[in-house]
């Protein structure tokens, strides 16, 4: 039973170390390869880039605009003119203040 978990452990760090082995290769590889690299690192961004044109701006044009009556908002006119109210309230109170005690700093 313990030769057993012995070899696990032996095959599970022989195949980490083969993956760090590889990982440590990639840069070379890159670095030889580099023509190669730049163009497909170029047409992922083409890929990527016309897949966003397409779905916020040619979508977002050529979609018909779907009215839900569901969805609709009433809007509660009472609540609505409190809400205005007390913005008029905190402006005017805003606009009485009397600010004469301040103090010039760059003096």
């Amino acid at each position: 039973m313990k030769i057993k978990k012995e070899r696990i452990f032996e095959a599970i760090m022989n195949d980490i170390y083969k993956i760090i082995k590889g990982i440590k290769k990639m840069p070379w590889f890159l670095g030889m390869h580099v023509f190669w690299v730049i163009i497909l690192l170029i047409l992922i961004d083409l890929f990527v880039g016309l897949l966003l044109f397409y779905k916020y701006v040619y979508l977002a044009e050529n979609k018909k605009l779907e009215i839900n009556s569901s969805k609709i908002i009433i809007l509660n006119e009472n609540k609505y003119q409190a809400v205005l109210r007390y913005w008029d309230e905190r402006k005017e109170a805003f606009d009485n203040l009397e600010v004469n005690n301040v103090r010039n700093i760059f003096k």
